[in-house]
């Protein structure tokens, strides 16, 4: 897996986009709004799609049951550049890159955000 690394080959790609052509491109939404509005709810849902839920009742498994939902799991690990295990359709590794996902989005919080990060988050 290449988890570490496509982490962040998604700015540079976004980037890179506001020079491409030769027509002068303007912005629609600063770093904070594309953050809030597309990389953070794709976050949301791949962090969501996989997980458990073990109470006095037992233990409910998350994760997708249907290859639309893996497709829906998939859509969201594009936009976040997890890719390979949501195309694997495994569960195990989409909830272990979930948390190395984590970690590199909190640490980058932690530099450029502070105040985003949820205390004891």
């Amino acid at each position: 897996m290449k988890t570490k690394r496509t982490h962040w080959l998604l700015l540079p790609i976004l980037l890179s986009g506001c020079m491409a052509g030769d027509e002068p491109y303007t912005p629609v939404a600063n770093l904070q709004e594309l953050m809030a509005t597309v990389v953070d709810p794709a976050a949301d849902f791949y962090w969501d799609a996989v997980g458990w839920i073990v109470d006095s009742t037992g233990t409910e498994e998350i994760r997708p049951r249907s290859p639309e939902e893996w497709d829906l799991v998939r859509n969201a690990a594009f936009v976040v550049a997890e890719i390979e295990v949501a195309e694997a359709r495994d569960p195990m590794a989409v909830f272990d890159v979930g948390a190395e996902m984590y970690a590199v989005c909190t640490g980058c919080h932690a530099t450029y955000a502070l105040e985003t990060i949820r205390p004891g988050g």
